[in-house]
């Protein structure tokens, strides 16, 4: 039993532990009399209580169900759907174990199985499930699971030659808009899926990304938010781009593609085979090429951020820090030659 405080008034107060939230921030339920015993009993039948209802006989599956449907409201429909997925489907070997009885040890022989048949970056998230659950059923139970390190890989360019390539093979097909989209201006698939032609302003050049399109548990394509504030932008197209959306407009339609993501996916990697035999480019990885061309001219990280959808400036330098440490003498070199030629002209 914890320890009753005296406050100054004579009266008596013990706070116990309630739960932790997403953060593992503490918070506590705080019980105050003048009865010292009777502060004392209120507080134990509370934590033995708490107890009970938040794990009782609730085993771990059950646990991360109520804990994913808890969230269902403030989750996007796309993570929604991951964590169901999650939940069913991972750390199998404690679904039946009672929350109460589950030890570290336990976590970390589960860990250490699906860590055999999954990425790194895959095993994390379900322990980060577990854990999200296990502070909202058993938040006095802390893990220190050993998990796997995190894999570094280097992101894959498409050269300007194989998009180039692509460009010309797409033109004048239902693919060539989105592959247009993400090469030239950056934009994820979601966002292309999602674009309206109500938010393409052909006069001024400009396009404004606001709405994503994403599948959601019952695998039906709903609209849903940018993740985050930055993912609320204006874009502005290069000329050729803003060229081709003039001629496809059709004030007819809603949608800038009538494709949804699975079949643009489909209809790309034929495109890719035609023109590029052998190169093995994700739909996603367009986008890499359009930020590498930005870094390649020089322009401020700031800009490329704003243009991507990305939060910060740090983003871009983890994701293309390579590029950009590759490039280097290209930078300098253009330094150089700036200085060459300033320097005839003056001297």
């Amino acid at each position: 039993m914890v320890k009753a405080e005296r406050l100054p008034s004579g009266s008596y107060r013990i706070k116990v532990l309630d739960y932790k939230d997403e953060d593992g921030k503490a918070h506590y339920r705080s019980f105050t009399g003048k009865n010292k015993k009777a502060v004392q009993l209120e507080a134990a039948q509370f934590e033995a209580q708490r107890k009970d209802n938040r794990a009782g006989n609730i085993t771990v599956c059950c646990a991360m169900e109520r804990y994913v449907e808890s969230k269902k409201n403030v989750l996007s429909p796309r993570t929604y759907r991951e964590y169901t997925q999650m939940r069913k489907n991972s750390l199998k070997m404690l679904h039946q174990i009672n929350v109460n009885d589950l030890t570290r040890e336990d976590v970390q022989a589960a860990v250490n199985v699906e860590a055999e048949s999954h990425a790194p970056k895959t095993v994390r998230n379900m322990h980060g499930l577990l854990s999200s659950a296990l502070r909202m059923f058993r938040p006095d139970f802390t893990l220190l699971t050993t998990l796997p390190q995190k894999e570094k890989s280097d992101i894959i360019i498409p050269t300007e030659e194989d998009v180039m390539r692509l460009i010309k093979d797409v033109y004048d097909t239902d693919i060539e808009l989105p592959v247009l989209l993400a090469a030239l201006a950056g934009m994820r698939s979601s966002e292309i899926v999602g674009l309206k032609w109500a938010n393409v302003d052909l006069g001024a050049g400009t396009i404004k990304v606001d709405t994503a399109l994403v599948r959601d548990i019952h695998n039906n394509f709903v609209e849903k938010a940018p993740k985050s504030h930055a993912g609320y932008r204006i874009i502005k197209m290069i000329p050729y781009l803003r060229d081709e959306m003039s001629r496809l407009y059709t004030s007819d339609a809603v949608f800038v593609t009538p494709l949804k993501a699975n079949q643009i996916y489909t209809r790309y990697q034929r495109a890719l085979a035609r023109v590029c035999p052998g190169a093995h480019y994700t739909f996603h990885e367009l986008r890499h090429y359009a930020a590498s061309v930005m870094i390649m001219l020089g322009i401020p990280v700031k800009y490329i951020a704003d243009m991507l959808g990305h939060e910060t400036e740090e983003m871009v330098n983890r994701v293309y820090g390579h590029i950009m440490r590759d490039k280097k003498d290209q930078f300098f070199e253009r330094l150089e030659t700036y200085y060459s030629d300033t320097f005839k002209r003056y001297l």
